[in-house]
């Protein structure tokens, strides 16, 4: 009876504990368009999200039964929950109105201020794109701001004990084992101990090629990003992974990894930090002796203590130095020049003034430039540009517009109407005579047109000259030759024939 009482009263015990349970909660915090879609969608096992505005969520349901059976106890310790979903909450930016919204990610709030049991059984991502890496220094002081502010307001009924104890289970995670005087962390890990495991994605690490080649970044510039992230990263003792979908490698080891720290687990995925494309320093690893050998004379201690004037509020200075020596490219912008089209009133009237003044004698004259033809033809009835008359275009379209706004109805423009309006204004006389050469060419025409288009003279000049062409006498076998045609054939006639004559 004493076994079967105490195995009841183990099951009560058993079931409290679960249903008081907390869930991982797993926060994708980035700015937009830095490819947290992509990360999402390969822990999300095809889960939608709720969108709530700014904090967007999901549950993710995950299979754990692969698991191994030393990775349960750590499973339990956080509730039977774990082992079949967590919360996935995705923060798309860093504006004070968005990332006012994170604490309710860590329920129950209480005053707008987080729960520290919530927050013990939680990881942090931040999302930054290889694209611009000019913009790292700026994002990751935002981020990292705003997680501070999360965390030190966070409470609960025991927030010492509490706060203890995220610490506590951080250290063990970095150091690798539950013991936290187990293993000395290397210097400059976790000089800042928020409690809450955080991971640093540098997403579209396929871009660096294309910033490299088109001279938008150096690899001195990269070894530096490198560095300066890294030594923020061991400052929190976080990881740093690059990842891109054109090398399957990166996004493998970010499953594992969001694998290893949901479950609260020291990772165990080698480093990588020779190609910035598949970077990756796993939690606990880092040194500052390890990151002074990417280039020499790097100053560990100096942006250190940068950071921590940008953490009290005071970023000119860090911004300053990461700005300098990573700065965004210069793009130039070429603005085409732009034309405004007159209305087609507007210009017929402004191309009638042109032709009143085509039609003065003295422009002609000079137009002429000492020829009989000027290129432009003689402009002594009527110019070249009535080609249907301007005037009485003109008059039309004054017509159309005061008959349309009589009867206060629209105006159809038809395809001519847009043609005329893209029209480019006409060139003035005094620009045109400057350009074009002078005639050099007979113009070859109708009888009729040079009849109409040249001087009274010429006209009479031309008109006998064709006169006689038509006047002339055409030969005809019937007719008998003239005395010249017969003088002609007869000394034509053969040799021979004349000596037979003259004999």
């Amino acid at each position: 009876m004493a076994s079967s009482a105490e195995a009841v009263w183990a099951q009560l015990l058993s079931s409290g504990r679960h249903k008081r349970s907390v869930r991982k909660t797993l926060v994708v915090m980035g700015e937009r368009d830095t490819g947290k879609s992509t990360l999402v969608r390969q822990i999300s096992n095809g889960s939608e999200f709720r969108k709530g505005g700014a904090l967007d969520y999901m549950e993710v349901v995950w299979d754990l039964s692969e698991t191994n059976a030393s990775q349960r106890p750590n499973i339990d310790f956080y509730g039977a929950n774990l082992a079949q979903s967590y919360n996935l909450y995705l923060l798309g930016s860093y504006e004070k109105p968005v990332a006012a919204t994170l604490p309710y990610a860590f329920p129950p709030v209480s005053n707008g201020s987080a729960s520290l049991t919530s927050l013990r059984a939680s990881l942090c991502v931040m999302v930054l794109d290889w694209r611009k890496p000019w913009t790292f220094a700026p994002q990751v002081i935002a981020w990292f701001r705003i997680l501070h502010e999360v965390v030190e307001n966070a409470s609960s009924e025991s927030s010492e004990s509490d706060r203890d104890a995220m610490q506590t289970a951080l250290k063990a995670i970095v150091s690798g084992s539950r013991n936290e005087d187990a293993r000395a962390l290397p210097t400059g890990q976790l000089g800042v101990n928020l409690g809450v495991p955080i991971v640093i994605v540098l997403s579209r690490a396929d871009y660096i090629q294309e910033l490299l080649n088109d001279r938008h970044i150096s690899e001195a510039q990269l070894d530096f990003v490198q560095q300066f992230l890294r030594t923020i990263a061991a400052r929190y003792g976080a990881a740093i992974l690059s990842t891109t979908t054109s090398i399957p490698s990166t996004m493998s080891t970010f499953q594992e990894l969001m694998k290893n720290q949901l479950l609260s687990q020291h990772c165990t995925i080698d480093a990588s930090t020779n190609d910035p494309c598949t970077l990756f320093v796993p939690p606990g690893w880092d040194s500052w002796s390890k990151i002074d050998v990417l280039e020499g004379g790097w100053d560990t201690q100096g942006l250190i203590e940068m950071w921590m004037d940008a953490m009290q509020g005071s970023d000119e200075r860090l911004l300053s130095y990461f700005g300098e020596r990573v700065a965004p490219p210069e793009v130039s912008h070429t603005l085409e020049p732009t034309v405004e089209a007159m209305d087609q009133i507007s210009f017929l009237a402004q191309l009638s003034k042109q032709q009143q003044a085509l039609d003065d004698p003295k422009i002609v004259d000079n137009l002429q430039l000492g020829s009989t033809h000027s290129v432009l033809g003689p402009f002594e009835n009527e110019s070249t540009l009535s080609m249907p008359s301007i005037v009485q275009a003109l008059a039309e379209q004054q017509t159309l517009r005061s008959t349309s706004s009589s009867h206060l109805s629209p105006v159809k423009t038809s395809s001519t109407s847009i043609a005329n309006e893209r029209t480019p204004l006409p060139v003035s006389p005094q620009k045109l005579r400057g350009t074009l050469p002078p005639y050099s060419a007979p113009i070859t025409d109708s009888p009729k047109n040079l009849a109409k288009t040249s001087s009274p003279k010429q006209t009479e000049v031309l008109h006998s000259f064709f006169q006689s062409l038509l006047k002339k006498p055409s030969e005809s076998p019937n007719r008998s030759p003239t005395k010249a045609q017969a003088s002609t054939a007869k000394e034509s006639q053969d040799p021979r024939e004349k000596g037979i004559d003259q004999g």
